[in-house]
């Protein structure tokens, strides 16, 4: 089957193919990533990554000869062990650092080993991206449906503590009031980004036909719905996506002059149960006050740098005062610093692990290879520009563009777009040995 990008299939076509339900079974353990509590804790991002290289054996003779997965994943866990060797110099933990960078190259090559899986189906073969999005949508929206209900239901939020085991290391845990993260593994922030990440992606697929109007909007309110319990960081950006969403449907409105009839039914079915939904669920004072803190200061004014958590961001904002160790880096991404102190801010936490020219190449990696996925065309400039400026921005907060959630889905996404650009080098080369 020719690869023909200009064709999009909808979410109605994609869901009828039983590789897309058992890929979004794996992604589901994947980008979640739940530890689960099955007599010893259980992770179940490991299940996933075996699971997903069982399904995608076939493909291993193409992933073995392509370079262009293997260089990367190499580079990653070299930066790993540069990271190992000065945190040892400085007397810094390092074990965290390389576990991230280890785990990077492991995302990659389960983004790569998905989409050879999904294009075993020829419904799936001409936009393997366009499935993976869905998959995408698709957990982050049950996981956030999931959220909200743990809120209006003490007893369902008991049965999902019952099946994970804690996180001491997470910012939300799980007898906390009202803070809730579903079966998500992680802190509240990088759990809120990676939810403002699947709102984006909803309305890319909305907006390049590959999702109806009525879908869209139910999962877009379900994932800013779950940002109020989950973290402010996506909150914020997710509301921003919001404008991008009435901005794009004006446009589409002023453009076409017309509305399908159908369209206008299945936005008032939704809107008419998401009414009566939220009839259902109070939602208190605590909750409201603390994730729209940014929206009011004591004077009354609005300041989003008012909040405790800018604050904290601020004093944790510096530079290194010696050029070794802005060069260098001092092995320093988390614990106690014996040189520096610690920081939350993804940039400087790179910095300080591996030095500047190494977080530079980093970033500008990650960033520009993730932006090539709008050279596949369909479309997808208007997925990857807006993500790539807002996970550079918010990168200033914390390291979400390779760790957590929000980490998972980037460095799928790239392997995806590694995968895809295989199998198109791979169907070039044959033609021309047919010819």
């Amino acid at each position: 089957m020719a690869w023909d990008w200009n064709m999009s299939l909808r979410a109605s076509a994609i869901v009828r193919s039983p590789r897309w339900w058992i890929a979004f079974a794996i992604s589901f353990l994947f980008f979640l990533a739940p530890r689960l509590q099955v007599g010893i804790p259980l992770n179940g991002g490991v299940l996933a990554v075996v699971a997903a290289a069982v399904l995608g054996h076939r493909g291993l003779p193409l992933a073995a000869r392509d370079g262009s997965l293997w260089r990367p994943c190499g580079l990653l866990v070299l930066l790993g062990i540069y990271h190992t060797v000065v945190a040892l110099l400085y007397g810094n933990s390092f074990n965290y650092f390389l576990y991230i960078c280890v785990s990077a190259a492991v995302y990659l090559v389960v983004g790569y080993m998905l989409v050879l899986y999904l294009q075993g189906d020829r419904r799936l073969d001409a936009e393997p991206i366009n499935a993976m999005l869905l998959i995408y949508v698709a957990v982050v929206s049950v996981n956030a449906l999931l959220i909200v209900l743990e809120y209006s239901s003490p007893q369902l939020k008991q049965v999902v503590e019952g099946i994970l085991a804690p996180d001491p290391s997470a910012n939300i845990q799980y007898g906390d009031s009202f803070r809730n993260r579903g079966l998500a593994q992680g802190g509240g922030a990088g759990l809120s980004v990676a939810n403002a990440i699947g709102i984006w992606a909803c309305i890319s697929l909305w907006s390049r036909g590959a999702m109806g109007a009525p879908l869209c909007l139910l999962a877009v309110v379900c994932l800013n719905a779950a940002n109020i319990f989950t973290g402010r960081t996506g909150l914020l950006v997710g509301l921003v996506f919001d404008a991008g969403f009435a901005v794009l449907a004006l446009a589409r409105l002023v453009k076409s002059r017309r509305v399908s009839i159908w369209s206008l039914v299945g936005i008032a079915a939704v809107a008419w149960g998401l009414v009566a939904a939220g009839q259902q669920i109070t939602v208190g004072n605590d909750v409201l006050g603390w994730a729209f803190e940014w929206a009011k200061s004591g004077n009354g004014s609005s300041s989003i740098l008012d909040t405790a958590s800018a604050e904290d961001l601020r004093s944790m904002l510096f530079l290194p005062t010696n050029v070794v160790h802005l060069v260098f880096g001092v092995g320093f991404f988390d614990g106690v610093g014996w040189v520096y102190p610690r920081t939350d801010s993804g940039y400087l936490k790179t910095l300080l692990s591996v030095g500047l020219p190494l977080a530079a190449a980093l970033y500008g990696w990650v960033l520009w290879s993730f932006a090539k996925i709008g050279w596949l065309g369909n479309g997808l400039k208007i997925l990857t520009i807006p993500l790539v400026i807002m996970m550079a921005g918010v990168e200033i907060k914390e390291p979400f563009l390779y760790q957590n959630c929000s980490g998972r889905f980037v460095f799928a996404m790239i392997g995806a777009y590694l995968a895809v650009r295989a199998v198109l080098r791979r169907k070039a080369s044959l033609d021309r040995v047919g010819e």
